[in-house]
C-alpha cells in the first residue's frame, strides 16, 4: 500500500461503531486482535467467501483457506486485489480495516492469518452485503 493512498470506500466511524460489536470495532479500526483459538472459523470447511466485515468486500475464497495450528484463520491466497499489506500488515483494500497479518509459513509461502470475528463465512461465492455498505461512501 502507497504512503497516503486512500481507501474507495470511506466508512462514518460513527455508524460503524454503531453497527459492530465492539471486539470487531476494535480490530477493524484499532488494529486489535482476539484471543488465539476462540474463533468459529478455524475449522470451517464449507464453500463460499470469507467477507470484510466493515465493508463487505469479499477477500478470500474458501478453498484457500486451511489449519495452519496458529490458533486463527489462515489462508494460503486473497481474492486478486481485495487485500493490502501494510508491512506484516494485512487491511482491506476497500476500506483499509485490519484484518490480520501476513507471515512466511513452514516452507517460506506467505500465509494470512486473519480474526475470525472481522472475516466472516458468506455461503455465496460472490457475497452482496448492500446492508454493510449503508454506511459507506463510495468514492
Amino acid at each position: 500500500m502507497a504512503p497516503g493512498e486512500k481507501p474507495s470506500v470511506v466508512l462514518n466511524e460513527k455508524e460503524l461503531q454503531a453497527r459492530l460489536d465492539p471486539l470487531s470495532y476494535k480490530v477493524l479500526r484499532k488494529e486489535g486482535t482476539e484471543v488465539r483459538g476462540k474463533h468459529e472459523y478455524i475449522t470451517k470447511k464449507d464453500k463460499g467467501t470469507y467477507v470484510c466485515k466493515a465493508c463487505g468486500q469479499a477477500l478470500f475464497p474458501s478453498t484457500c483457506k486451511y489449519v495452519d495450528g496458529s490458533g486463527w484463520p489462515a489462508f494460503k491466497d486473497a481474492l486478486p486485489g481485495a487485500v493490502l499489506n501494510k508491512g506484516l500488515e494485512i487491511v482491506c483494500s476497500a476500506c483499509h480495516s485490519h484484518l490480520g497479518h501476513m507471515f512466511p509459513d513452514d516452507q517460506m509461502l506467505q500465509e494470512y492469518a486473519t480474526e475470525s470475528t472481522v472475516v466472516p463465512w458468506s455461503s455465496r461465492s460472490n457475497p452482496s452485503m448492500a446492508q454493510s455498505l449503508s454506511s459507506a461512501r463510495r468514492k
